[in-house]
């Protein structure tokens, strides 16, 4: 386990030196972004407000040094496409970051924020969001599919959500949290609207999360005025967030009629601020680090005492005791996620499969090469280089449905 210790900060540590003598070289598939589009009422009736946000990590793109100074230039394109129609709009911006130290090139909470907006004739779409490096060349991308509903008629009709991070209800992306990193804070605010017909009445209100059934906020009777629009705007406290993935369900009715709006989430922060699902997910995923006894111990354990026993299994393993991070925990579970968006095979996590299992321990490869076959062919195969530690793991398709096994290369 020491061994798997060792592999993985050094991992972590070269990283940091290979940035700081020069701008990354290899611009890693796992590179993303965070985004959001949430669709809302527009300024007439016919059309709708659709908001998109980016949040680009520092750490994903790629300074070049100059001077005294970091660069970063990048440009985005904001595509959006009717259904089964050409491009309708297209918007290219391109940016440059300067900055002056180094450690702030590669902060992972450091963000470039950038939002866009346009209204829209109901109907469904697909944004394209692309984030082309222009120093690496990387690309980013994300495609999203929506419909941009009619906020009229006989029916409730919610907006997306938007988390936020101060009460003033302010839409640039410097007040919206990006929800798939949101860090648990004293508190942020749920922000939604709703369009309720004249048929309805009074309605009832009702916030939770879904896996716990735990709900944050019920109110009966809402009132809303006779413009049929309404704002839903509800605090979040820090003791009703946790640790990990959660979906966030708003729900109003009202004489017998039902909307509900969900969106997924992901908090990160104090790992005293486990959930039980998240907790449960993430002793499973330490048993490559730590040992046999180790892992059955804390998995065996219940309540309270398995999230002490894990709390302590990774402060004893922190590199900078003192400090509120914890960097090995941190880059450990960030190669579990990667893995699993990454990797999975049908019906296997890609944490559980061998290219995940190689990835967390060693982190992405310095040079990958693969077959000349076309895709999904029996016999297809693919190598992983890592120069730096002289090894090599050579994975296979035997069946031809993109499930690669290691057939060559072991893991320490």
């Amino acid at each position: 386990m020491k061994k798997k210790i060792a592999i993985i900060w050094f991992g972590i540590f070269f990283l940091f030196i290979c940035r700081a003598l020069s701008a990354q070289t290899d611009h890693s598939n796992s590179k993303t972004f965070d985004y959001d589009v949430a669709v809302f009422p527009g300024s007439t009736a016919d059309k709708d407000l659709v908001r998109a946000f980016l949040w680009i990590s520092h750490s994903d793109l790629q300074f070049i040094k100059t001077d005294s100074t970091y660069t970063a230039r990048y440009q985005i394109n904001f595509e959006v496409y009717p259904k089964n129609k050409p491009a309708l709009i297209t918007q290219d911006t391109t940016f440059a970051v300067h900055l002056k130290k180094y450690s702030d090139t590669i902060k992972r909470d450091a963000f470039r924020r950038h939002q866009f907006q346009i209204e829209l004739a109901p109907g469904k779409y697909q944004f394209r969001l692309r984030v082309v490096d222009l120093n690496s060349g990387g690309i980013m991308l994300q495609n999203v599919k929506k419909k941009v509903p009619s906020f009229s008629g006989d029916k409730i009709v919610l907006s997306d959500i938007l988390l936020l991070k101060s009460d003033d209800m302010d839409f640039n992306a410097e007040n919206v949290l990006p929800p798939n990193r949101i860090h648990i804070q004293d508190q942020i605010f749920i922000y939604a609207q709703a369009f309720v017909p004249p048929n309805i009445g009074k309605v009832n209100l009702a916030v939770y999360r879904k896996q716990r059934k735990e709900v944050l906020l019920v109110e009966k009777g809402l009132p809303h005025d006779s413009s049929l629009l309404m704002d839903i705007f509800i605090p979040w406290k820090k003791e009703q967030m946790v640790r990990g993935r959660c979906q966030l369900v708003l729900q109003l009715s009202g004489r017998g009629r039902r909307q509900k709006e969900i969106k997924n989430l992901f908090f990160y922060g104090s790992i005293n601020t486990l959930s039980d699902e998240s907790l449960d997910a993430q002793v499973k995923q330490m048993r490559y680090i730590a040992t046999g006894k180790e892992w059955d111990r804390i998995s065996k354990a219940k309540g309270d005492e398995r999230q002490i026993l894990f709390k302590e299994f990774w402060d004893k393993r922190d590199p900078s005791p003192g400090t509120p991070g914890n960097e090995l925990f941190d880059e450990y579970y960030k190669r579990v996620r990667t893995a699993n968006e990454q990797f999975g095979d049908v019906g296997t996590e890609g944490w559980r499969t061998d290219r995940g299992h190689v990835f967390i321990i060693y982190g992405p490869p310095d040079q990958v090469q693969k077959s000349d076959e076309g895709m999904d062919q029996p016999g297809n195969y693919i190598v992983w280089y890592y120069q730096k530690l002289d090894r090599k793991f050579v994975f296979l398709d035997e069946q031809g449905f993109g499930n690669y096994r290691l057939v060559s290369g072991f893991i320490d």
